[in-house]
């Protein structure tokens, strides 16, 4: 059997069929990557999440793609938060708008490690968190002293031995 030329090729149809397969994923390609670099436009947010977002209405289109993203996602969660949440969450922008650009930072950046963290290491911080919320603010002062008046390697030895003595149920 001999190659097939070009000019035979496209009489046959084979070529074309590449050649337009091609074309239709390459527009269909464009127009996801178009569709991510253009956001979330305003008309196919919900009703309610217009009505959250409303204020940022006039400046939508000006807001880049990621954000667009998230601010619909929030609207989203929003929506379904009873009115205790949502005075919390209030309370929480309020004071995060007025954090330093340098705590925000510092905050983003535990944020960060924490999420690199494996589930196990995830569970254990979430565990001393909620041991630290029940204690008192005199027993808070307390343990921050204490853990303040340590060097880092005898931080490192008392956090092992922690997990050792729970491991064992103690």
């Amino acid at each position: 059997m001999t190659p097939r030329t070009t000019t035979e090729r496209s009489r046959s149809g084979h070529g074309r069929t590449g050649l337009i397969v091609g074309l239709v994923l390459l527009t269909l390609l464009g127009r996801f990557a178009h569709a991510d670099v253009d956001g979330v436009p305003w008309e196919t947010l919900s009703i309610e999440q217009q009505k959250v977002l409303e204020p940022l209405k006039p400046r939508w289109d000006e807001i880049d793609a990621d954000r667009q993203q998230r601010l619909a996602k929030g609207a989203s969660r929003w929506n379904t938060m009873t009115p205790e949440q949502r005075q919390n969450a209030r309370q929480r922008f309020r004071a995060w708008s007025k954090m330093s650009d340098e705590r925000k930072q510092r905050i983003r950046e535990r944020y960060r490690r924490f999420q690199s963290l494996s589930p196990e290491e995830k569970r254990r911080v979430r565990r001393n968190l909620q041991y630290y919320r029940s204690l008192t603010p005199a027993e808070r002062r307390e343990l921050r002293r204490e853990f303040q008046s340590l060097s880092p390697e005898e931080r490192r030895r008392r956090a092992t031995q922690k997990e050792i003595r729970k491991r064992r149920g103690r």
